[in-house]
């Protein structure tokens, strides 16, 4: 069974086993490795990545565990915030779209603006997210910085 207090010693740790494990707590082992088991079963289902069938089996045991009012939404909402993306992640795919893009347009030259506009349009990637990602690629030495007229423009270090 899992209880509020669980959930809330669960949230105290960050999910953090080895942490959990060294300090006294209010809550036994077991009803932690329910919970953990609980939350990657549900990150899956909110990924995509689980069959409809072991979808049903997710939130039936969900059912069965998170008794307590509130519970459940918990599990839930813990879920879907580890299910997201991570702002590192996600500029790091930002990055890793730059570069095979300047890999296959070597003398490619734009602002973070018309990278937003031109390159990745079509993606919901906001301008700070796309300047943070050139920004990594600068101190990679992969994307060099230059002051132009028309602003600051970017472009692949081998570019002549």
């Amino acid at each position: 069974m899992i209880t509020s207090k669980g959930i809330a010693v669960y949230e105290r740790f960050c999910g953090d086993l080895e942490t959990f494990s060294r300090v006294p707590s209010d809550i036994d082992g077991s009803e932690w490795d329910e919970i953990d088991h609980l939350i990657s079963s549900l990150v899956l289902v909110e990924r995509g990545l689980a069959a409809a069938s072991y979808a049903r089996e997710v939130a039936d045991e969900v059912k069965r565990l998170a008794v307590e009012p509130g519970v459940a939404d918990s599990l839930l909402r813990i879920a879907r915030t580890r299910a997201r993306p991570s702002p590192s992640g996600r500029v790091s795919n930002l990055a890793a779209q730059i570069t095979s893009y300047l890999a296959a347009h070597p003398s490619a030259c734009d602002t973070a603006q018309g990278v937003r506009q031109w390159l990745l349009a079509g993606t919901d990637a906001t301008l700070s997210e796309i300047s943070v990602a050139l920004e990594q690629l600068v101190q990679l030495g992969r994307v060099e910085r230059l002051s132009q007229p028309s602003g600051i423009v970017f472009r692949a270090t081998h570019a002549g």
